[in-house]
């Protein structure tokens, strides 16, 4: 039921209007013929809605109105008024009066149009509650976000600048909402320029201008860039994301940014960058050393073969001869895998990495797509080694295809040869290291390039219908080529 508070001086007017518009059993209906009365009561009482008439002694409607209004109530309210001058109707509407209606003619048609009034000014107010409220919790949620954010219009002009943004940059939201023509890029850049906000439609070359690590997941983007702002006397490194803003029928009506300071981390990777280096190049000095050392062994042990007379030492001497070439290949087959993990991961073509596989057996790619993946450098050892381990239990003839298909949010990649295939109670096995014909290490280190940037791989394939390796990557870690 809506509650109206309605005041008059005409006593007998109050209690005919109170009848008329409480008869459809929809309004229930207080008075007063005082408007100093009044405002005691809404003090005490909260009303719907307020009638009030415009010509009364002690205070008129109109600055009635005007005290509603000061104390910040946007309670609807209608002026009903036997005085229909039109500077009476511009005064009422510019304080605020929802709607101005003249006293006078069939009294039926005057309350249906009153009581007509009072709904549609309180259906009004109930929206115009709503959207604030909706507004509001925006508002809220933006300013809860730890990283800095802030939303454009169509026009690039701000429409939301949160509590961290205020607290990354020192510009308060006052000062920045509203303001268009790049001002919130000044922020960053020291320069008005478009940044990653105004770029989610451009491609990735017009994006790589300013910024890098580019990503797209969807609509949304995000890449690295250095600022303006400084930290510990060096520019900011920033990790930005933009995406679209769409109205419910899908029209783009702006933009958001979120905006994460990542120098810490940047400094921890190009410490932990460097130290991988340093250690990679202890191991090149190590390895080269000990293939020294194995050199000098395999000569003493040819001396050795030529020089016993004792036919039971030459079965040992074999036996050292095959535990020191061992050796060799494992070492050999270290310095292959020299640089896991030294450099960053990156961007990398499945299809350009399966034309670089010249082992014999066929390689059919299907529905590749253009797929791409971001791993670490050393990806192509893993399609290498796959290969490697085709040839070496299905033999040279072996067929292998190679497929691409999303699978509940991932992509699976799976390569399928015509072999033998692996028995079951060996599929977690062979990704063990020390397990296999050869060093061991093969599908021990290809799990460990791949789980760099989330990657996994199992083997899926039936025995004795041909292995099939399915690698597993993570929604964000691929892309497509355009």
């Amino acid at each position: 039921m809506i509650s109206i508070l309605y005041v008059d001086d005409e006593t007998s007017l109050l209690e005919v209007t109170k009848i008329y518009i409480e008869r459809t059993g929809e309004f229930s209906v207080d008075t007063t013929p005082s408007a100093r009365t009044a405002l005691i009561i809404m003090d005490k009482r909260r009303y719907d809605a307020v009638i009030s008439d415009y010509q009364m002694p002690d205070m008129d409607g109109i600055e009635f109105l005007k005290k509603v209004r000061s104390s910040g109530n946007s309670i609807p309210f209608i002026i009903f008024t036997g005085k229909g001058r039109e500077e009476v109707v511009i005064e009422a509407l510019n304080a605020g009066a929802d709607f101005y209606i003249q006293k006078g003619g069939d009294p039926r048609s005057q309350f249906t149009e009153l009581t007509h009034k009072v709904r549609l000014a309180v259906q009004q107010r109930s929206a115009d509650m709503r959207i604030r409220d909706l507004e509001q919790r925006e508002t809220d949620i933006l300013n809860f976000l730890p990283d800095a954010t802030f939303a454009i219009d169509k026009t690039g002009h701000v429409i939301a600048w949160n509590k961290a943004i205020e607290e990354m940059t020192g510009i308060p939201a006052a000062e920045m909402l509203g303001r268009g023509d790049f001002a919130y890029a000044e922020a960053f850049y020291g320069r008005r320029r478009p940044i990653l906000i105004d770029l989610v439609f451009e491609p990735d070359a017009k994006i790589a201008e300013h910024y890098s690590s580019i990503r797209r997941e969807g609509a949304a983007i995000s890449a690295e860039s250095e600022t303006f702002l400084l930290k510990g006397g060096a520019p900011l490194a920033l990790l930005t994301k933009a995406s679209p803003l769409y109205d419910k029928n899908g029209k783009v009506t702006g933009a958001i940014e979120s905006i994460r300071d990542i120098t810490d981390r940047k400094r921890a990777e190009d410490a932990l960058t460097t130290a991988n280096r340093k250690l990679n190049l202890l191991s090149q000095i190590t390895r080269h050393d000990i293939v020294n050392r194995i050199s000098v062994c395999l000569g003493y042990i040819e001396l050795a073969k030529e020089e016993s007379a004792d036919p039971r030492m030459h079965g040992h001497i074999a036996n050292i001869e095959k535990t020191v070439g061992d050796i060799r290949r494992q070492i050999g087959f270290t310095r292959l895998y020299q640089d896991l993990g030294v450099n960053a991961p990156v961007w990398q073509d499945v299809e350009e990495i399966l034309s670089q596989c010249h082992s014999r057996p066929g390689i059919a790619a299907i529905a590749l797509g253009g797929a791409g993946v971001y791993a670490d450098s050393m990806l192509p050892k893993v399609f290498s080694n796959l290969m490697d381990n085709t040839i070496r239990y299905a033999g040279d003839q072996a067929n292998v295809t190679v497929r691409a298909a999303e699978r509940e949010g991932a992509l699976v990649i799976s390569w399928e040869d015509t072999g033998p295939g692996i028995p079951a109670d060996e599929k977690e096995m062979i990704f063990e290291r020390g397990y296999g014909k050869n060093t061991g290490l093969g599908l021990f280190l290809a799990r460990e390039i791949l789980g760099i940037t989330g990657i996994s791989i199992r083997e899926a394939g039936e025995p004795g219908k041909g292995a099939r390796f399915e690698i597993t990557v993570p929604p964000g870690a691929y892309r497509y080529r355009k």
